[in-house]
C-alpha cells in the first residue's frame, strides 16, 4: 500500500488584504504521490483517508502597529471546524519589519478527489 503525500511550497511573496479570506497557493511541488497540486485551488487527493496537513508560513508586518493573521483549512470550499489559528505579527521597529513563523498540524479526513485548501 502506498501512502499519499505532498511536499509543496510557495516561492514568492503574497500580500493579503485585511478582513478578506485569501487562498494560499503553492507554485512549487517538491514531492507528490497520490496528490495533485493544482497551483490555483489547493491540493487534490486521489484516495480516501486521514491526512496529516502540516504547514509553516512566514508572516511579515511592515506597519508600525501589531497585526493578526488567521489561517485555516477548507475542504471542497467549506471551512474545516477547529482549524482556525490566530497569529499576531509584531510591528515594525526602527524601519525593520516584524516577522513570525506560523506553524500548525491538523489531521483531516478526506475522500477521493477532495480538495484541501489553506486560507
Amino acid at each position: 500500500m502506498a501512502f499519499p503525500y505532498a511536499a509543496v511550497q510557495r516561492t514568492t511573496n503574497k500580500t493579503f488584504a485585511a478582513n478578506t479570506a485569501t487562498l494560499v497557493t503553492f507554485d512549487q511541488s517538491d514531492y507528490l504521490s497520490g496528490v495533485t497540486n493544482s497551483t490555483t485551488d489547493g491540493l487534490h487527493v486521489d484516495q480516501p483517508g486521514i491526512y496529516n496537513y502540516q504547514f509553516s508560513v512566514q508572516l511579515k508586518n511592515a506597519d508600525t502597529q501589531i497585526h493578526s493573521a488567521w489561517i485555516w483549512l477548507r475542504v471542497n470550499g467549506v471551512d474545516v471546524p477547529s482549524t482556525g489559528s490566530k497569529f499576531d505579527v509584531t510591528n515594525s521597529h526602527g524601519g525593520t519589519p516584524g516577522y513570525v513563523i506560523a506553524a500548525c498540524n491538523f489531521f483531516v479526513q478526506l475522500n477521493a478527489q477532495d480538495r484541501v485548501e489553506m486560507m
